[in-house]
């Protein structure tokens, strides 16, 4: 594979995350696997990919959170965990919650980090039903398309409705 070829690989397997699964399911796919890539240029490429949107956890961003979840990169729930506190907008809160649950399941993820994660998501959802929150003008403008869907009026209530919908999800699997 030529240096070229070896950069359009990398850019389409960050593209979808490091996530074969959706790679493998979209056009992408075919032009892709005629680069030929290693496990071991997958393996290198992940970590990096993992590194990068490790950096950019913040209080307010979510694209990491989600990026983070489609590469079922449970090597971060720790420092994922560690950010959650620090979110003050009600609906960040709920993804760090639901990233979260999602990275808990991952292989990588031992059984004792995986009970504390499943408690702190809990936790957080917890803590959306019975405290006060806000919701920052950026997120409410994510969470407006899912008021009708949801049957609910404001963005507060998206929020309390979701995690009730989550938390009877939790209570019914544990």
């Amino acid at each position: 594979m030529t240096e070229d070829e070896k950069i359009r690989a990398k850019e389409i397997y960050f593209k979808y995350c490091c996530n074969s699964f959706f790679l493998h399911r979209e056009d992408d796919a075919e032009e892709y696997e005629s680069y030929n890539s290693s496990r071991e240029d997958e393996s290198k490429w992940r970590q990096e990919f993992i590194e990068i949107w490790k950096n950019r956890l913040s209080a307010n961003d979510l694209q990491p959170l989600r990026c983070l979840v489609f590469a079922h990169a449970g090597e971060v729930l720790s420092d994922v965990m560690a950010m959650a506190d620090k979110a003050g907008d009600g609906y960040v809160k709920l993804e760090y919650a639901n990233t979260i649950w999602e990275l808990a399941s991952a292989r990588s993820v031992t059984p004792a980090l995986r009970e504390q994660a499943v408690e702190k998501a809990a936790r957080l959802w917890r803590e959306l039903i019975e405290k006060p929150f806000e919701i920052f003008g950026n997120t409410r403008e994510i969470i407006a398309p899912g008021l009708q869907a949801f049957d609910v009026a404001t963005a507060e209530e998206y929020v309390r409705k979701y995690v009730r919908n989550m938390l009877r999800h939790i209570n019914h699997w544990c």
